[in-house]
């Protein structure tokens, strides 16, 4: 797809009436809401471990790209080099495709569950809800340590919109700008956006986002509503790092487009009895360029190109039972296809190898829930059963409870097994390296214990949860298979993570709001992968790679009518990495970076909102690497403002 440079221009610049919408602190995050992402039904989630964060927060806090959102929760993000680098997230010690990301419902991640943070920028998200633990039993693969929904803007009063333009160092810019608005029977929401910057390297590192999304609801009577939303977005990174991190490559890049559509149909049949009917489709187009830098390189592999595209449709089905008591049943199934069409093409002194796959498989799935309270006792108790063409049948479970003694403090627990599929990849891939279609899925046998406290009336809320995870089954790659004509990959290791996350948040009365969270993990090789030395990914006895054992966020602000400040301090602990370099495994050392936000409301604007921002990220210029060898920006600020009416 072309740019969506013209659409955006042509947004700005259209008559519409505009607002700025700076957050009040107290929707920071919430630890007793109800998170439909948790349960699937509109029930409060007392059994889970989870975190709420506004859009609204986010841009009042200045942060563009939802990863720096996630570091909020103290979950491990690390992005390799400059601004676009591949992301990858860590929840719970979990490999990085164990977090299953869906958009307003929508399943976004690759199939075999990875997927790049890189590429997700805040401006049309209303929240983000983060589920930790096993959640396979409502979502099926890929959700092993945790969930993350995100919802765009929703309409929810009269017609209003907004204008945003930021730009700072490193050649970046950011706008965005959204429309929405209520009626008695609909409401709407459209979101369009670009994030720009040039990159941290001398040369070659140039990085361009651009997104548009909308949500439009239907209400035609009081039983009955329809959702429909949307998402475009595309991308081109410029790379000029290779796998150890030095910059030497004048003219590779990586690109891509993705496209999520999804709606969601619910009636009342009775008072009681509520059937729905949800349909999604995800495409993602992208690929690879890294084509010879000159006529005089021709040594080693010297070339390499690469095209996929992925899709994922799935219909799902579900009928949800109402008791008086509060308690919700829900019963559903669904199916769903998932297509990769893939080419790659590797250049070399001994010669041009090419690999293609073009491979499709469908799941077909049902299950079913009990969830809600009675007498301060919550539960959710559920069940899976999963028919993959591909790896054969999988049952999946989970039991949660919680009680409340009285109205402020609530003691959880929880346990559960989860799945993920293999990678297309790892199944059919050919060329240099051979898929193996008999794979199983990896998956984990899980159980948490959790307590929740309210302090204040209110005006404190903590949360602690200890996890224990044992992951089975884990697929390792092997440059040397067992027999001649062998596949690459095999289902081989196993693993352990157990550790403390620790959440609160305090919002005073006279303006001042502080959220801090802290994770322990202990990661642990229980099953030896091929490679036995200290430099293999599964070495018995070693941390999984590039998970810090101590993990933290926090985040004190002020705010009143006119002005807002917000500090934030992120602290990411040491952690195991390999030096490709020199083929070793090494110890990355912590750090700290603190961001810092203002917010100035201007009087007297004739009727108009215009707030002024300014965003100093990484504000002391710490030098640190989340990747062994990759570089990683320092002070990097964004000033700007905010319009509207």
């Amino acid at each position: 797809m072309k740019s969506l440079n013209t659409l955006l221009g042509l947004f700005i610049i259209a008559p519409v009436t505009i607002s700025a919408q700076v957050a009040d602190s107290s929707e920071a995050i919430r630890l007793g809401e109800i998170v439909i992402t948790a349960t699937r039904v509109s029930v409060a989630a007392k059994t889970v471990a989870k975190t709420v964060i506004t859009g609204d927060q986010l841009r009042a806090m200045g942060i563009v790209q939802v990863q720096d959102a996630i570091r909020l929760a103290s979950a491990t993000v690390l992005q390799t080099g400059s601004f676009g680098g591949l992301t990858s997230l860590f929840i719970r010690g979990g490999e990085s495709g164990y977090t299953r990301v869906l958009i307003d419902g929508v399943p976004v991640n690759e199939p075999g569950g990875s997927f790049n943070m890189a590429h997700l920028l805040t401006g049309d998200i209303e929240r983000i809800e983060i589920v930790r633990g096993p959640t396979s039993v409502l979502y099926g693969t890929d959700a092993v340590s945790g969930v993350i929904q995100i919802f765009t803007r929703r309409g929810t009063r009269q017609t209003s919109a907004s204008i945003d333009a930021r730009a700072g160092n490193y050649g970046s810019y950011s706008l965005g700008a959204n429309l929405s608005g209520s009626g008695q029977q609909v409401d709407y929401g459209l979101s369009v956006g670009q994030y720009h910057t040039n990159g941290i390297h001398a040369f070659n590192n140039a990085y361009r986002n651009s997104y548009v999304s909308g949500s439009i609801g239907l209400h035609p009577d009081d039983v009955s509503n329809v959702r429909i939303s949307f998402r475009h977005a595309d991308h081109r990174f410029a790379t000029p790092t290779d796998g150890s991190g030095n910059v030497v490559d004048t003219n590779a890049f990586e690109f891509g487009e993705s496209s999520s559509f999804g709606l969601d149909t619910r009636r009342f049949l009775t008072a009681n009895v509520e059937a729905q009917l949800t349909l999604t489709n995800y495409s993602r187009d992208g690929g690879f360029d890294d084509i010879a830098d000159g006529i005089a390189d021709t040594l080693g592999f010297f070339g390499f190109r690469s095209l996929d595209k992925v899709a994922r449709r799935s219909a799902e089905a579900r009928i949800n039972y109402y008791f008086a008591s509060g308690m919700v049943a829900t019963v559903g199934g669904g199916v769903e296809q998932e297509k990769q069409r893939s080419f790659n093409e590797s250049q070399s002194q001994f010669g041009t190898s090419n690999g293609v796959i073009d491979v499709s498989r469908w799941n077909r799935a049902g299950y079913a829930q009990l969830a809600g309270t009675i007498n301060g006792l919550s539960v959710q108790v559920g069940s899976r059963f999963d028919r993959n063409e591909a790896f054969g049948d999988f049952f999946t479970y989970r039991v949660g409870v919680a009680y409340e003694f009285g109205s402020a403090t609530s003691l959880r627990g929880a346990y559960g097994n989860a799945f993920k599929e293999p990678t297309f990849f790892q199944n059919f891939a050919t060329g240099f390296v051979l898929g193996n279609p008999d794979l199983d899925p990896e998956h984990t046998t899980s159980w948490e214990l959790g307590l929740d406290q309210v302090l204040l009336h209110g005006a404190v809320e903590l949360s602690a949860t200890w996890f224990d995870q044992k992951f089975v089954d884990l697929i390792e790659y092997t440059f040397a298979p067992p027999s001649p004509g062998d596949p690459n990959y095999f289902n081989i290791a196993g693993a352990s993570s157990r550790g403390l996350e620790i959440m609160g948040t305090a919002n005073m009365t006279t303006g001042f709001s502080v959220r801090g969270a802290y994770t322990y993990t202990d990661t642990e090789v229980t099953t030896a992968g091929f490679d036995t030395s200290a430099l293999g990914l599964f070495a018995p006895g070693k941390t999984l790679l590039r998970r810090p054992k101590h993990t933290a966020s926090f985040t004190a602000g002020y705010s009143n009518s006119r002005a807002s400040v917000y500090v934030t301090a992120n602290y990411l602990g040491s952690r195991s990495d390999l030096d490709f370099s020199v083929f070793e495994r090494v110890e990355l050392d912590s750090y700290t970076t603190v961001d810092i936000t203002a917010n100035f409301e201007l009087p007297n604007n004739g009727g108009r909102r215009l707030t002024l921002q300014l965003r100093v990220a990484n504000a002391f210029d710490t030098e640190y690497q989340t990747v062994r060898g990759f570089a990683s920006p320092g002070r990097n600020f964004l000033g700007g403002f905010s319009l509207g009416l």
